[in-house]
């Protein structure tokens, strides 16, 4: 019982302490694509249909 307890500790550690590579999207906007062609789906201040942004920056309910 100790046996299988610290082997699985010993994995979950190894597997804790994993790292993995990771990559971000670029900020520049992609090559050939403009605003205009339809790729490119806008949204309000980024707080969801229906709402906007507040005088403080925070998302507020549209009127």
């Amino acid at each position: 019982m100790r046996k299988e307890f610290a082997l699985f500790a010993a994995i979950a550690a190894v597997f804790a302490f994993m790292t993995f590579g990771a990559q971000a999207m670029p900020a520049a906007p992609l090559a050939g694509v403009s605003k205009a062609s339809g790729h490119v789906v806008q949204v309000r201040g980024g707080c969801g249909p229906f709402r906007h942004r507040g005088p403080h920056g925070h998302c507020r309910p549209g009127p």
